[in-house]
């Protein structure tokens, strides 16, 4: 952040700093200046999709989806084809009977079925779309395939996570179990759990604190 800035102070018109430190800025979760740094490349490059985007993406989290839905409509006058476009605008609007956005993605959809990463997109949009209409049989069925298309790409082995559940298991037996009985920490700290969302740090929390 600190070298983009003395980029920018060096050359005001260097679009390239000026959208970079806006990137920046929206990752160390600085969204007002991170919006008006995007604002000031957007200014030199109004065609800009990847700023357009970043903007967009600004609004939608500090609570302008209207905002986000306009520049959202700029980038596919741009590029009518952004179906990342198409899967994000989705998710701030409601769908109605007779949605152009609807058909739009239909067509784009029939297409581009040999382009997975974009069929998975678009498949994930007109789910949402779909069932906002409560076609929620078709919805389904794209819903399906943006899944199946999504597991495709990931390289995840079950039987590895299983393999190691198993290691686990053969580790902490009840002889090793049996070997650590103490009367345990009987310092009164404070005991901090900290961990990233989802982690388990509740249960560890619960299971401290139930603990004698």
């Amino acid at each position: 952040m600190k070298l983009y800035r003395q980029a920018v102070k060096k050359e005001p018109g260097n679009f390239a700093a000026q959208s970079n430190l806006g990137n920046v800025l929206a990752r160390l979760g600085k969204t007002e200046q991170a919006a008006e740094a995007c604002g000031i490349a957007l200014a030199m490059e109004p065609s800009s999709v990847p700023v357009l985007s970043n903007l967009a993406l600004l609004k939608a989290e500090t609570g302008d989806p209207g905002g986000a839905l306009g520049l959202y409509r700029r980038i596919l006058e741009i590029d009518p084809t952004d179906v990342e476009v198409f899967h994000d605008l989705t998710l701030l609007k409601t769908f109605a009977t007779g949605d152009p956005d609807l058909a739009a993605m239909e067509e784009l959809r029939a297409e581009i079925p040999t382009d997975l990463e974009k069929t998975m997109f678009l498949d994930f949009a007109l789910a949402k779309a779909l069932d906002d209409l409560g076609r929620h049989d078709r919805a389904f069925e794209r819903l399906a395939s943006a899944n199946s298309l999504k597991r495709a790409s990931l390289n995840y082995d079950a039987a590895r996570d299983e393999a190691l559940a198993d290691r686990n298991i053969g580790a902490f037996d009840k002889p090793f179990l049996d070997a650590q009985r103490s009367p345990g920490l009987m310092d009164d700290k404070p005991i901090f759990i900290i961990g990233m969302p989802r982690s388990g740090t509740t249960l560890a929390e619960q299971v401290l604190a139930s603990h004698s």
